[in-house]
Formats: C-alpha cells, structure tokens, sequence
C-alpha cells in the first residue's frame, strides 16, 4: 500500500516538478533500469544482500527524499531549489521499483504453496488500494504545503519498520508447501473435539 501511495503520489503530481514531464519520465525509466540491472546483478553474486537490506536502502532513500522535499517546502525554498526538488522526486519514483521488486518477491518465499497465490493477491490489491489513495495525498497541501511529503515520509518510515522487523529474510531459504502444522497431537486433537461435541449434546 505504502509504495504504491508514495509513488504514486508523486507520478500523479509530477506536472508540479521543474523540468519537462516528458524528460522526468524518461530519467525515472533510465534510473529505474539502471538500478534493476545492478541489484539483480548485485543479488545474484551475493548471498548477504537479502530482500530485507534492499527493501531498507530503497526505503531509506525515499525518506531521506521526502524529508527533504518537505523541509524545503515548509522553508518556501520549493522554488529556488526547484532542480533538487526535481531530482529528489525522481530518485523516490525510481527507488520504489525495488520495493515492488522485494515485497512480490518477500510475498512469494514467505508464504506456502498452498496459499501462495492468495497472499500475492491480497498484497496485489493493497498496492491497488494505495494507487487509488495517492491523488488525494496533495490536497493535504491546502491545509500546509508540506504536509503531503509529511505524511509520505512517516507512512515510509512506518512500513520501513513494519516490514524489518517483523518478517524474516526469506534469500535462500526453502520454500514451504504446507502451513506450519499445530504443536498438538493429532490424538489431543481428535480428544478435544469429542469433548466439544459431548457439551453440545
């Protein structure tokens, strides 16, 4: 949800950004091209660079982004320094092609076979959730004009947490088929049901 919110966001707005909107798009596709061929290159030869370290670099330069756009927002300095806004802006849409990248791929090795296909689903839908949130993130701006890129950085830095703390490193790790069985036996099971069934009689 986050990564298609703050991207978004900010595609949806990228006729405020200096500089041709055409020229924009044409540097976030080199950058984003760029960046995919050097970390699947970087992935592929290097076994300690897992999904979690590149979901918390592509994290870490989108925030550091944001806070700098909505610093140099709430100083009014969005204009003199419209280049850099420019290119902070550009560097967030091309980072966040490695947050789709990890999350697809933390979604696939996380979950097991049997429902795997359910889990990419739902993680596919909260991403169209964000898509459809994200045009309104710039009407915050009438309340404060840095407030959009506010409320960006913090949710970034809210999932950042959320996502390297609570999942595990899922690189080279096997692939389960099943979900993890009960710690109760079979028999202790089969136990309580007779029992449950005997109370409602």
């Amino acid at each position: 949800f986050v990564a298609s919110f703050v991207n978004y966001g900010l595609t949806f707005n990228m006729e405020t950004l200096s500089g041709s909107i055409y020229l924009n798009a044409i540097f976030i596709g080199l950058l984003r091209y760029s960046i995919n061929l050097t970390m699947a290159f970087l992935d592929f030869n290097f076994m300690w660079l897992g999904r979690k370290k590149i979901h918390l670099v592509a994290w870490l330069e989108v925030i550091f982004a944001v806070f700098a756009i909505t610093v140099l927002y709430a100083f009014n300095k969005e204009h003199e320094y419209g280049g850099v806004v420019r290119w902070l802006a550009v560097s967030v849409m091309a980072a966040s092609a490695q947050l789709y990248l990890s999350n697809g791929v933390t979604v696939g090795e996380l979950f097991p076979t049997c429902i795997r296909t359910l889990a990419c689903s739902f993680a596919q839908f909260q991403s169209r959730l964000g898509v459809v949130a994200a045009p309104q993130v710039f009407l915050l701006s009438e309340f404060w004009n840095p407030l959009p890129y506010l409320v960006m950085g913090i949710l970034a830095t809210a999932d950042m947490l959320s996502f390297h703390l609570n999942l595990p490193e899922t690189k080279g790790q096997p692939l389960m088929d099943d979900l993890p069985s009960s710690k109760k036996s079979k028999l202790e099971e089969a136990q309580e049901l007779k029992k449950i069934q005997e109370n409602i009689n």
